[in-house]
């Protein structure tokens, strides 16, 4: 009896359609050996994202390609139910993985801190101010990564006001904007 419950449930979690949420899906493919580094690949289990992905910068891009095999996620796509699977079996460099951490530290530290800290500078100058209540600070993905400002105020001197606030507090890149005067 223990032996045909224990075969049912290997097979419940490893059949697809069958194991619901439980089973870990297997996406290694045909690939063995690192192209880039020139070593095995090994296999290990990783989280699947559901969702449509965002845009990525250039800068993001061409990062991408010095760790290709380093395989820490895997994408599910935008289709997500109850018993959408939560892990996926993978071949993975782990030369990648290493060249993909020290990357995602750099970034963290030379791009995202940046941006984070001058939008918690930013925000203190609209939150306080009612001639900004419907201008909306975020972080731009487009060919880099920068802020955006988008909405409206109600002339041409809060536009002006505004824009030498967001100057004043240091942007670390060019700022996009979306700002219109609604009268």
């Amino acid at each position: 009896m223990l032996y045909r419950l224990t075969t049912f449930l290997l097979l419940a979690m490893t059949c697809p359609g069958c194991g619901g949420a439980n089973r870990i899906e297997d996406h290694r493919g045909d690939v063995t050996r690192c192209d880039l580094h020139d070593v095995e690949l090994q296999e290990g289990v990783v989280p699947i994202h559901y969702g449509l992905p965002g845009r990525l910068s250039n800068e993001e891009v061409n990062a991408l390609k010095r760790f290709p095999y380093a395989n820490t996620s895997y994408g599910g796509g935008c289709v997500v139910s109850e018993d959408s699977p939560k892990s996926a079996h993978v071949r993975f460099c782990p030369k990648c993985r290493e060249s993909e951490a020290s990357w995602n530290r750099d970034y963290a530290k030379n791009v995202t801190k940046p941006i984070a800290e001058y939008m918690a500078r930013i925000d203190m100058f609209i939150m306080n101010n009612d001639a900004f209540n419907n201008v909306h600070v975020y972080i731009h993905r487009d060919e880099t990564r920068t802020v955006g400002f988008e909405g409206h105020v109600g002339s041409e001197f809060d536009l002006a006001r505004l824009k030498r606030l967001a100057e004043e507090a240091k942007p670390p890149k060019p700022l996009v904007w979306a700002v219109s005067v609604f009268k």
